[in-house]
């Protein structure tokens, strides 16, 4: 077996060495939350097109139905986190940066949490095709749950296309706070072992690595355990430094491998997959219990929550039920948050629902608050050239970005921004800099996507321009070869009539006559 004691050299630039914070919340045991009276289901949970509703008002439904249907390759099916009746159907705020609403489900529990033989489960998963563990990983509607969302059945068929050389386990979690994925594999880590196993086939790859950060002494203790117990040699542990953001995809690839990912590429353009640990439990679930993605682990910490901890969640109950199975708000609680410090975002009310994305609710009290809540000018430091991870210049894209010049922004590759935040941690001047790396992004794509539907209704253009013209070379065609019979037959007829003419001009001629005439002798 591969040497798992060597902790692997740090390979990327920049990053920041940051306070874990994660001591208080894994002091105890995961904890299961109470389902909840009602629950507000989201049908877009995940990166991609929208699931399409299966169910109307006054349904009942049981645990593992899917009431939300996948549209398209890059969406993915939602299902019900429990047994009960459908009370409507529409749209809701759910956890965005930006604040919207979505199409939700409301789904009125009976008590009961019946479930439906989903048809997932296949104990001997060695006897599925690869497209096949793939198929039902895409019905279990199962997503990466790292944060990104990405529909986990598309991802690996994309990367299949190309071919693995190996799979990244990523079991980093970087971002202070977050310990889900902590706490899932120091009490999980057989079924996550057993998750990668299944990984490993559905993408014919020859071995996978997981990266683990080498403070996390307990969780790399059950995988080794575990591991051990198991003997699949082709699962090898890795440590890494604990560099923020390590857990950052690109970032780990580089770390466990040596390659660097491209800028405008993917993991699997070089031959690796990346997805997160909690996803791999999520896919054991799946083919072994026959589970589809209804629950998760989420981290409820900060010091503005009585009791931070890890609770096993389902879908689509509200985040103050999380906070009250912590022990509820402390008086000095002045923020809520999704995500961690670095990387989350502000949410207003705490009835928004969690959903597959949610790893973490952080409660902050005043000392966790940024107290400067005003702008500086940017004083051209470089420090936050110094620490970004993907080598970009910071501070050329926010002057850029600030003039309105999104062209150069792009020139610039703003696009490939992970949006972890470590300019903005540095920046003395306290630039929202992320934030404005996030706009340009989200613009530049908006205008991507209205250059495609223009460019496709163009194309539209044409070819009905096209089919029209077609058409009516079509319809001249005939018309010539009408008007070309027509005259052909007109010419005929006259000739007709005159042969006729004569005819009857040469009978009249010889029907006469003429009488004899006697000339005498």
């Amino acid at each position: 077996m591969e040497q798992q004691d060597k902790i692997m050299p740090r390979r990327f630039r920049g990053g920041l060495k940051l306070l874990p914070n994660k001591i208080q919340s894994t002091l105890t045991p995961i904890r299961h939350v109470p389902i909840p009276d009602k629950l507000v289901v989201p049908l877009s949970q995940h990166i991609g097109r929208e699931a399409m509703p299966l169910v109307k008002a006054g349904d009942k439904v049981c645990k593992g139905q899917p009431i939300g249907a996948a549209d398209g390759e890059v969406s993915a099916p939602v299902h019900a986190p429990t047994s009960g009746i459908v009370e409507s159907i529409g749209m809701h705020p759910v956890p965005h940066p930006g604040g919207l609403s979505a199409l939700c489900v409301v789904l009125r529990s009976d008590g009961k949490d019946r479930a439906i033989d989903t048809g997932l489960a296949c104990l001997d998963y060695l006897s599925l095709s690869p497209g096949e563990i793939q198929g039902r990983i895409q019905q279990a509607g199962i997503t990466g749950l790292g944060g990104a969302v990405y529909p986990t059945a598309a991802k690996m068929s994309k990367a299949e296309d190309r071919g693995i050389k190996a799979l990244i386990v990523n079991a980093a979690e970087c971002e202070p706070i977050i310990s889900c994925d902590d706490m899932l594999m120091r009490e999980h880590a057989d079924d996550l072992i057993t998750g990668i196993q299944i990984m490993l086939h559905a993408m014919s790859a020859p071995r996978a690595l997981i990266g683990i950060e080498r403070d996390k002494k307990r969780a790399i203790t059950a995988l080794e355990k575990a591991l051990a117990r198991i003997g699949d040699e082709r699962i090898v542990l890795r440590k890494i430094y604990s560099i923020y953001p390590a857990g950052g995809e690109r970032q780990l690839v580089q770390v466990l491998t040596g390659q660097e990912v491209p800028h405008d590429g993917f993991p699997q353009d070089i031959g690796y997959l990346s997805q997160n640990v909690g996803t791999a439990l999520a896919i054991k679930h799946a083919l072994i219990d026959g589970q589809p993605l209804i629950s998760r682990i989420t981290t409820v910490a900060g010091k503005g929550v009585h009791l931070p901890g890890n609770l096993e969640v389902r879908l689509g109950t509200p985040i103050a039920d999380l906070v009250a199975a912590c022990g509820g708000y402390h008086d000095g609680a002045e923020a809520l948050v999704m995500g961690g410090p670095m990387m989350g975002f502000s949410l207003t009310d705490d009835r928004l629902p969690v959903v597959k994305g949610t790893n973490c609710i952080a409660v902050a009290g005043p000392s966790e608050l940024e107290q400067t809540d005003f702008v500086m000018p940017c004083i051209r430091c470089g420090k936050c050239a110094q620490v970004c991870p993907v080598s970009l210049q910071p501070e050329e894209l926010y002057w850029q970005i600030k003039g309105g010049d999104l062209d150069k922004a792009a020139k610039l590759s703003v696009d490939a921004c992970i949006e972890c935040g470590c300019c903005d941690y540095v920046c003395p001047s306290h630039i929202p800099l992320a934030q404005y790396f996030r706009y340009a992004k989200s613009e530049l794509s908006a205008r991507d996507r209205q250059q495609q539907k223009s460019q496709l209704a163009k194309h539209r253009f044409e070819d009905r321009a096209g089919r029209i013209r077609i058409e009516e070379d079509a319809r001249q065609a005939r018309l010539t070869a009408r008007k070309k019979r027509l005259a052909e037959g007109s010419q005929q007829e006259r000739e007709r009539q005159i042969s006729a003419s004569v005819q009857r001009a040469q009978a009249k001629t010889d029907a006469t006559v003429e009488p004899d005439q006697d000339l005498g002798e």
